[in-house]
């Protein structure tokens, strides 16, 4: 069992950073080719506009209590040292997706709408990695 939590992890792990990897080839890829560029424009306004209204940011949010609140029932009781660091990675993906939302900087960005997938994407799988353990 610890055998498949340990490559669970490493998966995970590998996952994200081929995620990370991805958004910046996207972001340097769009400065060269018109396709690239034109693409991320059309979806960055189609997912702001359907997706991430800030009517339907209090969704995110809610998911994101669900996740915290389905790791704290699943880790009750049984805070060791591997668990803290699940948690402590749950809420860094948390305070970033936090820190996307509200920092003007990265609006700017061809990729936006991709880095919000993405982040929401990392608080998915360090909760089924958290829960996991």
């Amino acid at each position: 069992m610890v055998k498949r939590v340990r490559v669970l992890g490493v998966l995970i792990t590998v996952v994200q950073l081929c995620m990370a990897l991805t958004l910046v080839v996207l972001e340097i890829l769009s400065g060269y080719s018109a396709g690239v560029m034109h693409h991320l424009y059309f979806k960055k306004f189609y997912y702001l506009g359907s997706l991430y209204q800030q009517s339907n940011v209090i969704f995110h949010v809610i998911g994101m209590g669900a996740c915290g609140l389905l790791i704290a029932m699943a880790n009750r009781g049984r805070w060791d040292s591997w668990r803290k660091r699940g948690l402590f990675r749950f809420a860094v993906a948390c305070s970033l997706l936090v820190l996307c939302y509200t920092t003007v900087l990265l609006k700017n960005l061809n990729v936006y709408a991709y880095i919000l997938i993405v982040l929401e994407c990392w608080v998915l799988l360090e909760t089924v990695r958290t829960v996991a353990r």
